[in-house]
């Protein structure tokens, strides 16, 4: 009785396994085997793709607004979640550096490591220097000397690399 009543479960789901594979109910397209259930299916998109692709973008352009699309319920989504912490950390602690630099009442300028061009001045260079410091941007450190005072770049990159004695 029992061994009949399995073969006769066994066989009629067996059967009907056969018939909605032969009408293909049982596959998914070709079109959402490639971009992946979790997409087709869920409509989630957090792949490690995704992740890198966010990198990418931050260190190509500086630019920090973009943020990862993150799915919780998967480990390439939490990872995400984090990255996002940072980025925003990373974004606090850009402002108070720049707020620190703009503030400071020292001329601060910023150099071009390989050909001392100024990339960046806060705003007490003018009253260092008698030039907006929008002015300063993308010139070289050399027109700040006084006039008649030539440096080679090699005079240049020592100063610039020059660091206070330690005590």
């Amino acid at each position: 009785g029992i061994l009949a009543c399995a073969l006769w479960s066994f066989g009629l789901c067996l059967g009907a396994v056969l018939c909605l594979q032969k009408l293909n109910f049982l596959r998914v397209s070709a079109k959402e085997e490639y971009i992946g259930l979790n997409i087709s299916e869920h409509g989630t998109a957090a792949t490690i793709e995704d992740v890198y692709s966010v990198m990418r973008h931050h260190v190509k352009t500086g630019d920090l607004k973009r943020r990862v699309n993150i799915d919780p319920f998967t480990d390439v989504g939490r990872v995400g979640q984090w990255y996002n912490q940072v980025i925003v950390a990373l974004e606090k602690a850009v402002a108070t550096n720049e707020a620190i630099i703009q503030t400071a009442v020292d001329g601060i300028l910023t150099l071009s490591s390989n050909d001392l061009i100024i990339q960046s001045a806060n705003a007490a260079t003018h009253r260092l220097f008698g030039q907006a410091d929008e002015a300063l941007i993308n010139q070289p450190i050399h027109h700040l000397l006084t006039p008649g005072t030539q440096l080679s770049p090699q005079q240049l990159t020592v100063i610039a690399n020059a660091r206070e004695p330690e005590t």
